[in-house]
């Protein structure tokens, strides 16, 4: 079916009633058909956060990006190469059994193989659908006798077969069952019954087999049953088994011998080996032992626990052979999404609680690498959400929930993904926040300037409001606390921000309120001439410039030159903080105008050139932005030398811009447009003309980079035109 049609979407459903070997069915058919595809991948689609790393996974192994710039970057780059895709690549979604999520992601052009995995009755038509059907008697009983490893009980066989219901995902639990515990079909079937007619589970084989294998994998490893219930919350995805040494989960049960000292961690992990092949044995069997709490699992005593379950099969991981050197192989494994759901079922805070605070720790740890697409820190936030989501409904963690969302939410806008999953996780931790009793004002005035932070950086009328009562909120919260107040200077200058963001004269005039505000409160508790006095002086003179008027530019002007002089002092006449300062007091110079202004404006900017150039190097893209301004300074004193001064000091501009940005950054058509007009004004066929060409440059880049519709683009225009009158065309 998936052969056919080499110019369009191929797709196939297998739809079967859980158990019915659905994925096996498709892993089966990969494997065989491995050679007539370019590319197999599989795509976890029982939740939208399996679904996205797999997305992830597929844009680094097929996008070339040397250095994404971000984790939506990446989606979009797996999206367009599935909608890109030719007949030799096959997809296939994995437990698609929510149909708005699938078809957010279904391909939507190319000619890509699509097999759909789902159970559902009502599943979208995306394709020929095959209905799976339990196996027949005679496959059931040749399946058990061949993998459970005994070959002569075929009428035993028969009856467990006719209980099972031929779904091979029981049958494959019952001969992994067989195999490792050496007990017969007869008495597997016996403890099956027993345990559904004390469940109450009449219809659900496969809860059932699966609650026995539970309960055997737990008398051969005592770690077996913290590990699934652990790894059931982190979700069903791809679990590293590195996160579980790493996190120093208590999985293992701490036990002391009633003689002798405590043994070393290799004479555990061989009692536990030789238990495992012992099948009628529990764990409290083993020595004399009492058990008094719970340890972290060392290396070996992980691959042990996870060998165990894989041969009950409750998971599945990375070696896929026997021994040690498969053992030495395995990386990872993953529960299956209908375990995960029997298991969640009964997970309480004694395990989920742990899990929250070492991702949390792990997560803040990766942070630190500067790499928030790294494949741990992928890893970490696919487990994260997945737990947040598993833990919701339990009670009394609020402590623990709290730091896990806010956590969360950093490292995905770290990672660059769509500004709403941040957004909603820093809601929710707000939410948490506010409903426990005697909140911590620090850590909720915190989320709510970061939440704040946020929707100013989305832009927006709108978003920007938002902001601007979430600062307001957050200034609210730290002047009520019981705090020392450190932060009251930071909530105030946020809050001023985004009123200046969100512009207005009343916005603007507020702003300078709170500034002045903080800048009070810094001036009492450092001292006049501390450097955090000079970064507040800039904001209240930045206020104060947005607002114009005379006035103000020559207040702005003197809190400038106070807080250059406290920059001096305090950090050295050629620190780049200086050269700033320097920058922002030309700028307020060259707006109040006058030759004398003008001349100290192209003086402060000839410094800062220099500081950035010491600093910096003579290429840094910061020295071409001081050129920059340099030359937009003296075309405004005027005058045939300083022109050419200026159209020089652009086309060294330009020189660093072609060595150190990209064409999408905004500086580079700026200094294009800058150089144009500064020819122009020059005049001569030689400057006309050499204008032209770079106002056509600028032109070019902001449609490209802004859309044709920008008003900078229209601006562009215009000065285009002026330039080709000038040249009489």
């Amino acid at each position: 079916m998936l052969q056919r049609d080499a110019h369009r979407v191929v797709a196939v459903v297998l739809r079967g009633p859980p158990g019915c070997g659905n994925s096996w069915l498709a892993s089966a058919y990969a494997e065989h058909t491995r050679a007539d595809y370019r590319l197999i991948w599989r795509l976890r689609a029982d939740s939208e956060a399996t679904l996205r790393a797999d997305l992830l996974d597929l844009a680094l192994e097929t996008s070339g990006l040397a250095r994404p710039a971000s984790e939506e970057q990446l989606v979009e780059s797996a999206l367009d190469f599935i909608n890109n895709a030719g007949a030799d690549c096959l997809f296939i979604f994995d437990h698609a059994d929510e149909s708005e999520l699938i078809e957010r992601y279904w391909p939507q052009s190319g000619a890509a193989r699509v097999l759909t995995i789902t159970s559902l009755d009502s599943e979208p038509q995306r394709g020929e659908r095959i209905e799976i059907q339990p196996w027949p008697s005679d496959a059931s009983v040749d399946f058990l006798l061949a993998c459970g490893g005994l070959l002569k009980e075929r009428r035993e066989a028969e009856a467990l077969s006719d209980v099972l219901g031929g779904l091979p995902l029981a049958h494959a639990l019952a001969a992994a069952y067989c195999a490792q515990t050496k007990i017969g079909f007869g008495e597997y079937r016996n403890r099956l019954e027993a345990g559904r007619a004390d469940a109450g589970e009449k219809d659900d084989v496969v809860a059932s087999a699966y609650a026995l294998s539970i309960r055997a994998a737990k008398q051969f490893h005592p770690a077996a049953g913290r590990l699934m219930e652990s790894a059931a919350l982190l979700g069903a995805g791809s679990l590293p088994l590195a996160f579980f040494y790493e996190s120093y989960l208590p999985l293992m049960p701490r036990t002391r011998r009633a003689r002798a000292s405590s043994p070393t961690l290799r004479s555990v992990a061989t009692a536990f080996t030789a238990l495992a092949r012992r099948p009628k044995c529990r764990t409290e069997d083993v020595g004399a032992r009492e058990l008094t709490g719970w340890r972290p699992l060392s290396k070996d005593e992980l691959n042990e626990a996870v060998a165990i379950l894989e041969s009950f099969g409750l998971v599945a991981s990375d070696a896929r052979s026997a021994g040690d050197a498969a053992a030495a192989r395995r990386s990872a494994f993953e529960i299956h999404p209908r375990l995960r759901r029997i298991i969640l079922a009964g997970a309480d805070r004694e395990a989920v609680e742990p899990l929250l605070d070492a991702l949390q720790r792990l997560l803040a740890r990766e942070a630190q690498s500067g790499d928030p697409l790294s494949k741990k820190a992928r890893s970490l936030r696919t487990m994260a959400t997945a737990l947040l989501d598993a833990s919701a409904a339990t009670g009394g963690l609020q402590e623990e929930a709290i730091s896990l969302h806010a956590e969360l939410a950093r490292s995905f806008r770290d990672a660059g993904s769509a500004v709403s999953v941040p957004i909603a996780l820093f809601e929710k931790a707000i939410t948490l926040a506010e409903l426990r009793p005697g909140a911590e004002s620090e850590k909720l005035s915190s989320l709510l300037a970061e939440i704040a932070a946020l929707y100013a950086d989305k832009g927006g009328d709108a978003e920007n409001a938002r902001a601007v009562a979430l600062f307001a909120k957050a200034l609210t919260v730290e002047q009520a606390g019981r705090g020392d107040g450190s932060a009251l200077p930071l909530r105030l200058s946020d809050l001023a921000l985004a009123l200046r963001r969100l512009g207005g004269r009343e916005n603007l005039e507020r702003a300078v309120e709170f500034y002045g505000q903080a800048l009070e409160i810094e001036e009492a508790r450092h001292g006049a001439g501390a450097p955090i006095v000079a970064i507040r002086l800039a904001n209240l003179a930045a206020a104060r410039e947005e607002i114009g008027e005379r006035d103000n530019l020559i207040q702005s002007r003197a809190l400038l030159e106070r807080a250059l002089r406290i920059e001096e002092a305090a950090l050295g006449e050629a620190h780049p903080y200086v050269a700033l300062r320097l920058s922002s007091l030309a700028w307020t110079l060259k707006r109040l105008g006058g030759a004398e202004n003008l001349g100290l404006a192209a003086a402060c900017l000839v410094r800062a050139l220099k500081i950035e150039e010491a600093a910096n190097g003579s290429d840094h893209p910061h020295v071409a932005i001081r050129l920059s301004n340099l030359a937009l300074v003296l075309k405004e004193i005027g005058g045939g030398d300083n022109l050419d001064l200026a159209a020089m000091c652009l086309e060294r501009a330009l020189v660093i811009d072609g060595r150190t940005i990209d064409e999408a950054d905004p500086e580079h058509a700026k200094h294009l447009s800058n150089l144009a007009a500064i020819l122009l004004q020059l005049g001569g066929d030689k400057n006309l003309r050499r204008a032209e060409h770079c106002q056509r440059e600028a032109l070019r880049l902001d449609i490209q980079n802004l859309g044709k519709d920008h008003p900078q683009a229209a601006l562009n225009l215009l000065a285009l035109c002026a330039i080709l009158r000038a040249r009489g065309v």
